[in-house]
């Protein structure tokens, strides 16, 4: 086990290593190409000594075959739209896998897998499909990655670009990144249309020597309060395509006892940026899921800058939907009537009854959802029918309202609006400094 080494057997493991890997020579005809493309700008990121021990050992154990960065490849062809600059750049330096095998279905329909990118963060599979009656885009095409002893991986993302005649269809898929352990891997495909439906695979080795290892790698530990839920920050992992932020959103107690009470209160997603070097990292997704942690959640930024020297996190905004018990009296001659549900304002411009009908006109900021809405009079209830609708209005303060209508099918005398939930945003505007090591 590794942790059976004492601090001297790390030393000279990390010596060997060293030594091995300083005699690899790539072939001479790339020697030059590969010189100028890795090498022109020297990264400034630090990993620590410790982390590089315990990886090297394990590593040593595993098997001498595997290189966590490789250092040339083949490039993945046609993808230069999908790619973005990012990954445009990796593939100009030959980090990807090339795969190149396809499958043919009963219809017609054939998928090639032509090339995969692999990292800490994630895998990258690029396929192609491809249909010669033009209808690629009717086509539901299921992808799920199957690895070690079984273990299935499914598409977590993706995004396509589509030929003019509809007969192809490039597909960038992401998975999460499959067990070190895992030495094949099965592209297993489910197509189906309309009654037709068959399975189909490709199976392929996975070449840990085109896998690139992180960057940075920053377990945070930090907590911000924003009114009254806290948002943990796990880690940072940042990788040569992407950089993904891990959290989660209050405790496992807090979650349960929240969930018993009777103002339930859901956490519907955390806004915040990822500022490199006073600059935003675009956000490429994100996921939000309940577990027995509580509220976990990942935010994926696109790779970080090579000559980094600043780095921090910037919180926005919390969403959150809130089971509320809120009433208010109306009736026809009210105009321009505001009231507060959790100190979100709200405003009824008008009440108007239109034959059986009572449409009510309210207005909140654009970030506020009102929902369940319920209409009662004397001696019965309007049940809700829909909403219509309405336009952004934004004030001379900046600040960006939206109004909407409700439609009841009923109306009376003595009517009281009630709200049963409501959708909104807790604003943070706090920063987080994030150490470079």
């Amino acid at each position: 086990m590794v942790g059976n080494y004492d601090n001297q057997a790390v030393e000279k493991l990390l010596a060997n290593e060293k030594e091995r890997i300083e005699s690899l020579e790539a072939p001479e005809e790339l020697n030059d190409r590969l010189r100028k493309a890795l090498y022109q700008k020297k990264s400034k990121k630090k990993i620590s000594q410790s982390l590089i021990a315990a990886g090297l050992v394990a590593f040593l154990l595993i098997t001498s075959h595997y290189n966590v960065i490789a250092y040339y490849g083949k490039k993945i062809m046609g993808y230069d739209v999908i790619m973005g600059d990012t990954l445009q750049k990796l593939n100009e330096v030959g980090r990807g896998q090339e795969i190149g095998k396809s499958y043919r279905f009963k219809n017609g329909v054939e998928v090639t897998l032509d090339g995969i990118m692999l990292d800490s963060n994630n895998l990258l599979a690029f396929y192609t499909i491809r249909d010669e009656k033009g209808e690629v885009e009717e086509k539901n095409l299921q992808i799920t990655l199957i690895g070690f002893s079984g273990k299935r991986y499914y598409m977590e993302s993706g995004r396509g670009e589509i030929n003019e005649n509809t007969t192809e269809v490039k597909w960038l898929g992401e998975f999460q990144t499959p067990n070190f352990l895992t030495k094949t891997l099965k592209f297993q495909m489910t197509l189906m249309e309309g009654k037709f439906r068959e399975e189909g695979e490709i199976k392929f080795p996975l070449d840990w020597n085109k896998a690139m290892g992180y960057s940075l790698k920053n377990k945070l530990n930090q907590e911000i309060d924003i009114s009254g839920n806290t948002v943990y920050l796990k880690e940072l992992i940042a990788t040569p395509t992407s950089t993904v932020i891990k959290g989660k959103i209050d405790t496992a107690l807090e979650y349960i006892f929240n969930r018993l009470s009777d103002n339930k209160l859901f956490i519907r997603g955390v806004e915040m940026d990822l500022i490199a070097n006073g600059k935003k990292i675009p956000l490429l997704g994100g996921s939000l899921s309940t577990n027995v942690e509580g509220i976990t959640f990942e935010q994926e930024y696109d790779a970080l800058p090579s000559e980094l020297q600043d780095l921090k996190i910037q919180f926005n905004k919390l969403t959150v939907r809130e089971r509320v018990k809120s009433s208010v009296n109306i009736s026809p001659d009210i105009k321009d009537h505001e009231f507060t549900i959790n100190d979100q304002k709200v405003c009824i411009k008008k009440v108007e009854v239109r034959g059986t009908n009572t449409h009510i006109t309210m207005e909140t900021e654009d970030h506020v959802g009102l929902y369940k809405p319920l209409l009662t009079y004397e001696g019965g209830t309007a049940p809700f029918e829909k909403v219509v609708p309405g336009k952004e209005i934004k004030k001379t303060d900046g600040t960006i309202m939206y109004k909407r209508e409700f439609i009841f099918q009923g109306t009376g005398e003595n009517m009281k609006l009630q709200i049963g939930e409501i959708i909104y945003s807790k604003i943070a505007n706090k920063a987080m400094q994030i150490p470079l090591q």
